[in-house]
């Protein structure tokens, strides 16, 4: 949390005084983590997004150790960890459909396709490809 803090402060030095900063997602659903520490299991892998949290809300309270230090600075922390969470939870609720057990997601409008491909070049998540056939 110290390089944290510095670096904000370093910005600041140089004439920040407008700061965004964004909460860590929940990285205990991102497949490469659902493999490598799931087990196997269904489902996020709950340590892993407790660790996220604790770190997001230690960033919370050293935006406003900041804020106090540096009166003019003004500091938002953007929280991605709760709606993504909810989308990965709740596809339902925002037009998605769990597709596999992947957890990837399309929207509903897109059902009426006979073959849908998707190509992704992610390679920390490992799934390069896939065809879904409704």
């Amino acid at each position: 949390m110290r390089s944290w803090l510095t670096s904000k402060q370093n910005l600041y030095g140089l004439g920040a005084r407008r700061i965004g900063v964004t909460s860590l997602p929940p990285v205990g659903c991102l497949p490469a983590t659902r493999t490598l520490f799931g087990f196997h299991e269904s489902g996020c892998v709950s340590r892993i997004n407790t660790d996220a949290q604790g770190f997001n809300k230690k960033i919370n309270s050293a935006a406003t150790q900041l804020q106090k230090q540096l009166p003019d600075l003004k500091i938002a922390i953007f929280d991605i960890f709760k709606p993504l969470y909810d989308l990965v939870q709740n596809p339902s609720n925002h037009g998605m459909k769990q597709i596999n057990h992947f957890k990837k997601f399309i929207p509903d409008e897109l059902d009426n396709l006979t073959t849908i491909t998707f190509s992704f070049n992610f390679a920390s998540t490992g799934f390069t490809e896939a065809t879904i056939i409704p």
